[in-house]
């Protein structure tokens, strides 16, 4: 009789490759499976998840799942697809198999993005579930019973890949990017796990385990580069139509921001690089005393080879109300620091973990010039989050934008982001992030 390791399968059932462990039953991302990859919450059935809890080594030979109840999740979640509740029973056995768990869908028909952008976010993810243990990849995630893939089809026609997952349902998340979080403990918990995270993989090659995470100098020969540069350009454009007055601030740099762009994406991409979550927001953080260490993450589709301060800056910059940020950043950037010379961390000193985290508050800005200028469309239109009467979801969104917008502006000018970014040489003229200028 075997016990079931968080993972998902059976304790010290596993093969090792290059160093890192992987739980019974691995499959690469994408390869050949012993049952049909589900494109949708509505093909699930009890016959087919007998066949992939038996597979997983959680259902014997002998029993069955008996029933499959699917109950969608709700208004505004699993906007990328499918995203659902499935409580099953048993018969025969099953006493590993879980009552209760989450399938998680990528789109297929209508879906938000081209299928490359698809295929690129759900790859991510699945390999940080897939490829190895949760105890190995340094970040407290939920279970994975299934990931599974089909990434290419023979029909041209067919042209979304298809992912499948099958995840530990948690409890609900107790704080939100609108609510924002403000006690001690819980932010400790936060800077304790992006630690552990950071020094697992500091200095990580983009090689073996990690040859499938995002590394922007080296990826397509650098053009991430000049693709940070135009989605920051066009981005502020739309900025000004949009979010004109609160931004008003940090549009004041734009004469200075223009001749340097390339110099802020070498400082936000200087070495010690390491992997990082990539959207670290209290909508994807999950506390409970019965985890380890009190806190799991979810959404792994970002994940990128990065300044670890990306992490920790997104996280204070948008995350806290202003007045705890102003009166705990720096406290808790020591305690992160701490953390990670306790990791193994030896060549990186407070004062550059300290400015690393000032520059890096750039970054929440470039994620939000990739959005803008959908919300500047809205806003003409008077649609989505800016219609008269927007859906609850729309509505919600609206407000969390208030919420970070506030935060981050205020991040920005209480740091004097500028004068970090007046330490740098205007080299580059107006026509920066249009290859070959921004080389």
């Amino acid at each position: 009789d075997v016990t079931v390791a968080e993972s998902g399968a059976p304790a010290a059932a596993f093969t090792v490759r290059n160093g890192i462990r992987r739980p019974l039953g691995f499959i690469r991302v994408g390869g050949r499976y012993p049952f049909r990859v589900l494109r949708r919450a509505a093909e699930i059935t009890p016959e087919w998840l007998t066949k992939v809890f038996q597979h997983r080594g959680l259902l014997e030979p002998w029993a069955k799942v008996a029933t499959a109840e699917i109950k969608p999740m709700g208004e505004g979640l699993g906007v990328m697809g499918d995203i659902v509740f499935v409580t099953v029973t048993c018969e025969g056995g099953g006493e590993k198999v879980p009552k209760k768990f989450i399938a998680k869908f990528s789109p297929q028909e209508n879906a938000p993005l081209p299928s490359f952008v698809i295929r690129s976010i759900f790859a991510t993810e699945a390999h940080w579930y897939n490829d190895f243990l949760i105890e190995d990849g340094g970040l407290p995630r939920p279970v994975s019973y299934l990931t599974a893939a089909k990434l290419w089809h023979q029909r041209w026609w067919r042209r979304y890949p298809v992912f499948c997952m099958l995840l530990e349902q948690l409890p609900p998340p107790p704080y939100s990017r609108v609510s924002g979080l403000g006690t001690l403990p819980e932010l400790h918990r936060v800077m304790d796990m992006l630690a552990r995270l950071h020094s697992r993989w500091w200095g990580h090659a983009k090689a073996p385990p990690l040859e499938w995470v995002t590394h922007p100098a080296k990826d397509v020969g650098g053009l991430l580069y000049n693709g940070f540069v135009l989605t920051t350009k066009l981005g502020l454009k739309a900025l000004k139509r949009t979010y004109g007055e609160v931004y008003a601030p940090v549009l004041a740099w734009l004469p200075d921001i223009r001749r340097r762009h390339r110099y802020i994406l070498d400082e936000l991409f200087r070495p010690p690089l390491t992997l990082c979550h990539g959207d670290v927001h209290l909508d994807n953080l999950f506390f409970d005393e019965s985890f380890e260490g009190g806190l799991k993450a979810i959404d792994f589709g970002n994940i990128i080879f990065s300044q670890a301060m990306f992490d920790v800056a997104f996280f204070l910059g948008t995350n806290l109300d202003v007045e705890v940020r102003r009166k705990h950043d720096e406290e808790l950037v020591r305690y992160y620091h701490a953390r990670l010379v306790e990791g193994g961390v030896s060549d990186y000193s407070f004062e550059q973990c300290w400015r690393d985290y000032r520059f890096n508050l750039w970054r929440p800005f470039i994620n939000l010039c990739a959005i803008v200028p959908s919300f500047a469309k809205q806003k003409k239109r008077q649609t989505g989050m800016f219609a008269p009467s927007p859906t609850p979801t729309d509505k919600k969104l609206f407000e969390m934008y208030e919420r970070f917008n506030e935060r981050l502006v205020a991040a920005l000018v209480d740091h004097k982001w500028d004068e970090l970014l007046l330490e740098g040489p205007a080299r580059y003229g107006p026509c920066c992030g249009l290859s070959p200028c921004c080389t």
